[in-house]
């Protein structure tokens, strides 16, 4: 009899006094891998609750940051509980199953030191302008791998002060989905070849350059002093300043334009627009060479004036 009253006792009792129904049931898994930085619930236990909202809501929590690409860490259970709570829901309303802890493993992606060496010198031939000529890139020190996490990978190259020919430093940025992983530092000697002109025979100073007097050959242009010359036809024509050796770099500074009239020469004044062209006789009063500016004393008028050299016999003065 007192049995039954007891049972009839609790059937009658308010839901708060018997004992809750729990509304979800979460069960640690031993192991888990996780992609990214940080570690949500659903990726290390699994989830059963009859209210949907209630499910993906905890699938989604936040339980902390994941341990770097490759690495694993162990993540105690009662964290779980916590961060449940810590959340707004009830943990009393919640069953807890599963191992005491969680061995979480972040997935990595790897580079071996051969393809970002690779991708290095494919990064470099592209910066440098294709008319300077073929790219090789010694001296790289590289990590044998990086362990990166996975998603889209970029890569990208700096010279160190924008430098990329010759001894330099380079910066090596490695970003996934646009975020910086790693940014790495390393010398490198960049050979760039690219064409330049030399003296086929030695030159007298003062000898004028002919076509069979020079040849384009490749040279890595790190190792170039300034001005060199990388056309036959910037040389064809010019005189020797001084004395060149056969084989010799030809640089600006080696060759001059040669004058093409002098002081005591007469040339023809020629004036000109688009209806009126006028010529008289002038005596060159100094030295100038092709499209150089000389003084000329008009033979007519006995005035000076100024005019651009055009040929051995014309100078063009203003209109």
């Amino acid at each position: 009899m007192g049995r039954l009253l007891l049972v009839a006792l609790l059937l009658l009792a308010p839901p708060a006094a018997r004992a809750a129904a729990p509304v979800a049931v979460i069960t640690a898994r031993p192991a888990a891998t996780v992609p990214g930085p940080v570690i949500h619930l659903g990726e290390v236990a699994a989830i059963r609750s009859a209210e949907r909202a209630l499910a993906e809501q905890l699938q989604r929590l936040e339980l902390g940051p994941a341990p770097e690409p490759g690495k694993t860490r162990t993540l105690d259970v009662a964290l779980l509980r916590l961060r449940v709570q810590q959340s707004g829901v009830d943990p009393h309303t919640i069953t807890f199953a599963g191992p005491a802890q969680i061995a979480v493993h972040r997935e990595a992606r790897e580079l071996s030191r051969e393809e970002l060496a690779a991708e290095v010198q494919r990064l470099l031939r592209q910066a440098v302008p294709a008319a300077r000529g073929p790219v090789a890139v010694r001296g790289l020190t590289l990590p044998e791998r990086l362990l990166l996490p996975t998603g889209r990978l970029m890569i990208e190259v700096q010279g160190a002060g924008g430098r990329l020919i010759g001894q330099t430093a380079l910066a090596i940025l490695v970003r996934v989905d646009g975020v910086l992983a790693q940014k790495l530092w390393t010398p490198a000697y960049i050979e760039v070849t690219g064409p330049v002109v030399v003296a086929q025979r030695s030159l007298r100073a003062g000898e004028i350059v002919g076509e069979g007097d020079v040849a384009v050959i490749g040279r890595d242009l790190a190792t170039l002093p300034a001005g060199v010359l990388t056309r036959a036809e910037d040389a064809v024509g010019k005189r020797a300043r001084t004395g060149v050796d056969a084989n010799r770099i030809l640089t600006a500074q080696l060759l001059e334009t040669p004058p093409l009239v002098k002081r005591g020469d007469v040339v023809t004044l020629l004036a000109e627009s688009a209806r009126v062209r006028v010529s008289a006789q002038g005596m060159v009063q100094q030295t100038g060479a092709r499209g150089e500016r000389v003084r000329v004393t008009n033979l007519t008028s006995k005035r000076e004036v100024y005019g651009r050299v055009i040929d051995a016999k014309t100078v063009q003065v203003d209109f």
